[in-house]
């Protein structure tokens, strides 16, 4: 029996990180929140693999040439995305059973903008905007040096072009409207989370210095409001929606150096930051990623027992009705007609093909019986499977928005 498939989406502008983001939770699932269960965390096509292979390439060639002779990381010499894609992921149990399915997709972020958006990606948009609104999670990473870093009045000024708040707002709120009304029972999910958060968390590689922590999250209050407000209006009040804040260390041994504003190419002011690398032994040390996966894992659980539940029902009800017309058929077939009646249904052929009728009948029951046994099964063990990782408690880097 396949699994439902369930979509993700990142809303996020140019070079805010999104990619770095699906490889640092699919990096810190496979090798820290799985270890030690029965589950693994794996890439479902050879695109996703290739993707994913090649920014962490890119990554560790950066921070290597950073860590000689005290030399910067610059997180702009990372390739951004250049067309839609869509990350394809699966849960998979000891005996390589899939169990939740979910893909990703990721965009390029100037497409946010109707003016960067080129004119031959009609279609493709319109596929992305379909694909965002039937999304049971939305993850929108926000760049924490752009909102941390602006100061003077014509910088403050840039942080709309550079984190297209307003934009993502009219995207959401037809997200919001589409999970409010096709799927009131279902939980639907808004994640911010704000990227290149090293230097402003003392919790990580980075132990000395300001802590910076609740500043970040009200800035980010404050410049998304827009689109927190969006949410909160499509969704009446006890709705199965939720709001989360989750500040994430890509890569952890890094720390903002320098950050300069410039205009670029399409005349727009844009924050380029270049960082330090820590020396640590252990390298890239990623934060607060998984706690992302967690609350993916705690709305995909709910939804899945949910959609299993139904299904259940479903096969339960078929064989109930197949049991009943395989007893009645059966009892016509064995019902006493008298010595003549009996000796004339032999000669006819119609005690055998009643008998036959009435074994057809049963087979189908046992069929059904058994999708039932097997249904009940399933359910049971992804449930206790995945318990695991849906009841982890989440860090103090992930706060509620209310």
């Amino acid at each position: 029996m396949s699994n439902p498939m369930y979509q993700i989406s990142m809303l996020g502008p140019t070079r805010v990180g999104k990619t770095s983001l699906i490889s640092t939770i699919s990096k810190m699932v496979g090798t820290k929140l799985l270890t030690g269960t029965p589950i693994s965390f794996e890439t479902e096509d050879l695109a996703t693999e290739k993707k994913l292979a090649m920014h962490d390439k890119e990554l560790r060639g950066s921070i290597n040439a950073g860590s000689i002779g005290g030399e910067s990381f610059n997180a702009g010499a990372l390739a951004g995305t250049q067309s839609p894609f869509k990350f394809k992921f699966s849960l998979k149990s000891m005996n390589d059973e899939s169990m939740l399915d979910f893909e990703i997709l990721d965009f390029p972020g100037g497409w946010l903008d109707p003016a960067s958006r080129p004119d031959g990606a009609g279609q493709q948009w319109k596929d992305c905007e379909k694909w965002i609104t039937e999304s049971a999670v939305i993850i929108i990473p926000v760049e924490a040096t752009v909102i941390m870093s602006a100061a003077s009045p014509k910088e403050l000024r840039a942080i709309e072009d550079n984190i297209q708040s307003e934009a993502i707002a009219k995207i959401v709120r037809q997200w919001a409207k589409n999970r409010a009304y096709n799927y009131p029972g279902e939980p639907s999910v808004v994640i911010f989370a704000p990227t290149k958060c090293e230097s402003y968390f003392i919790d990580n590689v980075r132990t000395t210095g300001k802590n910076q922590s609740s500043e970040l999250y009200e800035k980010v209050n404050k410049y998304y409001s827009g689109v927190i407000e969006a949410i909160q209006d499509e969704f009446t009040s006890g709705s199965n929606a939720f709001i989360l804040y989750t500040a994430v260390d890509t890569i952890g041994c890094v720390d903002l150096r320098r950050g300069d504003w410039k205009v670029d190419n399409e005349h727009t002011l844009r924050f380029m930051g270049t960082y330090s690398v820590i020396p640590s032994k252990k390298g890239i040390q990623p934060k607060g990623a998984d706690d992302i996966f967690i609350t993916i894992c705690k709305t995909m659980v709910q939804a899945y027992r949910i959609s299993e539940e139904v299904r259940l029902e479903e096969i339960s009800m078929e064989y109930q009705y197949s049991q009943s017309e395989a007893e009645e058929a059966r009892k016509i077939a064995e019902t006493d007609e008298g010595f003549i009646g009996n000796f004339l249904s032999w000669v006819d052929g119609s005690k055998k093909a009643k008998r036959k009728t009435a074994s057809n009948k049963e087979g189908i029951a046992s069929e059904h019986n058994k999708n039932k046994a097997s249904q009940e099964t399933r359910l049971q063990t992804i449930s206790e499977i995945i318990k695991e990782i849906s009841e982890r408690t989440l860090s103090n880097r992930t706060k509620v928005i209310k």
